[in-house]
């Protein structure tokens, strides 16, 4: 099973500051490949920058632990992520949920 975390599942997991039940670790554990997408990237500077979460060290090295060392692939927007986003219903408002959304349909999450 493939998996696509959102981005405060993927900040919580990698640096284990969230009480997951034993079913959620054993869906995120278990998976045969995790995905982010790279607006969760975008999204976790941004919400660094504002100081609204604190993210350990240099952005560079936690987003190497948060990827390499963790094992979860960053999936590029594409075209068609963007075109799907832009159809989406309007009560998806925040635009960086829009693209994680759009990216689970487009790549058959």
């Amino acid at each position: 099973m493939n998996l696509l975390l959102d981005t405060h599942i993927w900040l919580w997991w990698v640096n284990q500051d969230h009480q997951f039940s034993a079913k959620h670790v054993a869906l995120i554990g278990g998976a045969k490949n995790v995905f982010v997408s790279s607006v969760s990237c975008w999204e976790l500077v941004m919400l660094h920058q504002r100081q609204r979460i604190e993210l350990p060290g240099h952005l560079e090295d936690w987003f190497r632990v948060a990827l390499v060392d963790a094992n979860i692939v960053c999936l590029p927007v594409t075209e068609a992520i963007a075109i799907k986003s832009a159809s989406l219903n309007f009560h998806h408002r925040d635009p960086a949920d829009r693209f994680i959304i759009a990216t689970a349909l487009v790549d058959e999450f």
